[in-house]
């Protein structure tokens, strides 16, 4: 079995990352589902969607927006080292191995969107593809490598930052930030009116980020409480679809205290499980970062060019999309697999720090190490937005 590990004691790393392995797993899964649904209910009218249906799916679609910002606190939770320098160097190696997703993603997905309108391909559509790239006219769902990429930029100042001050200092930060970053737009938007007052700092990325590692690193007896935050996910899923039901979908965008309670719920309830370790389990979380990017894909060749979805099911729609939901998941890995494969993007999905290691539920024994740098060396992250050791 091989374990990539962060660094610090390999033990208990091991141990730790278990369950953010679990977590990254998950919330990629339910990505998928989540456009799965939105693909067609954010273009109800080319479905000539309405009614029920169109509430179930997009229903589904909001209840699954906490995966989002579940990736910003997993990177956050990884990255930001109290015991390691982290310099501009490291952040520009970082950045540019996501630029190079983006931008080849990026190109190849507006050129799709482009030729499904005009029917044709030019030289001027790959120029407008780049525009799109630079501008972030591109696929939404790519709005999530831009974000992390201005997360890297200021990756030095945030560890210098909470390494060194006190962790009362960074709760009470990270309590405005929540406070105007998401209550004060919050009562903006619901009341009608303009709070003038802000903090000029960054987007709820940068405190999705912050929150990770406070809440990654809390010692609070948090098992006692696993009920608790079951009980708060429930009340605030009943509030997801009380609130589509009543055509409020605006208050539910990834700035919304509801989705982003639902997250920290979330990361709550996996953090500190100790999973029992599968081969099979570290290998899935190794090929997160190309499902993430490759399943819009198969998504939008399915509904776009072959004009196939699980409306096709008639009333067992929602068979239709379990079964589109699985099939794209099983693909998208698959895929994701044979592109960690290939130069140079075996570069950019498979460069890591490997560690062999025996035994199981947690108990291991590293028995060596393969690497290209001396083995102290602080270990950069494949595919950093998901927090991903390499």
């Amino acid at each position: 079995m091989e374990m990539y590990l962060t660094g610090g004691d390999e033990r208990n790393t091991i141990a730790k990352q278990a369950d953010i392995s679990v977590l990254r797993i998950i919330a990629t899964i339910a990505i998928v589902l989540l456009h799965t649904c939105s693909a067609m209910s954010d273009n109800y009218a080319a479905y000539s969607l309405a009614g029920t249906k169109l509430y179930i799916l997009s229903s589904i679609a909001l209840l699954l927006r906490w995966a989002v910002p579940a990736f910003f606190m997993i990177s956050g939770a990884v990255l930001i080292k109290r015991d390691r320098n982290i310099t501009y160097k490291d952040a520009f190696k970082y950045c540019k191995r996501i630029l190079l997703a983006l931008v080849l993603f990026g190109i190849m997905y507006s050129m799709m969107e482009i030729f499904m309108h005009e029917k044709t391909l030019s030289f001027q559509i790959f120029l407008q593809a780049c525009s799109n790239v630079l501008t972030g006219n591109s696929w939404s769902f790519l709005c999530f490598l831009y974000s992390i990429i201005g997360i890297y930029l200021i990756l030095p100042l945030i560890n210098t930052f909470v390494s060194n001050a006190k962790t009362n200092t960074v709760v009470i930060f990270s309590i405005l930030l929540f406070v105007f970053m998401f209550i004060v737009p919050a009562i903006n938007l619901f009341f009608g009116i303009k709070i003038d007052f802000n903090i000029p700092v960054g987007s709820y990325a940068f405190l999705y980020f912050v929150i990770g590692k406070l809440l990654y690193e809390t010692r609070a007896d948090i098992k006692n409480r696993k009920l608790f935050f079951v009980i708060v996910l429930t009340v605030m899923s009943f509030l997801v679809l009380l609130i589509n039901a009543n055509g409020g979908k605006a208050y539910l965008g990834y700035d919304s205290p509801i989705i982003g309670g639902m997250a920290v719920c979330i990361f709550l309830l996996i953090k500190g499980i100790r999973f029992r370790v599968f081969d099979f389990m570290w290998k899935m979380d190794r090929l997160c970062f190309g499902v993430y990017l490759i399943h819009l894909l198969f998504i939008n060749l399915l509904y776009k060019f072959m004009k196939i979805t699980p409306l096709d099911f008639g009333k067992e729609y929602l068979l239709g999309v379990f079964l589109f939901w699985i099939s794209f998941t099983t693909v998208s890995y698959c895929t994701s697999y044979f592109m960690g494969m290939v130069s140079p993007l075996k570069n950019m999905f498979c460069k890591r720090k490997k560690f062999r290691v025996e035994g199981l539920n947690s108990k291991f024994r590293i028995v060596g190490c393969k690497s290209d740098k001396k083995k102290d060396d602080w270990i950069c992250n494949i595919g950093m937005e998901f927090g991903w050791s390499n």
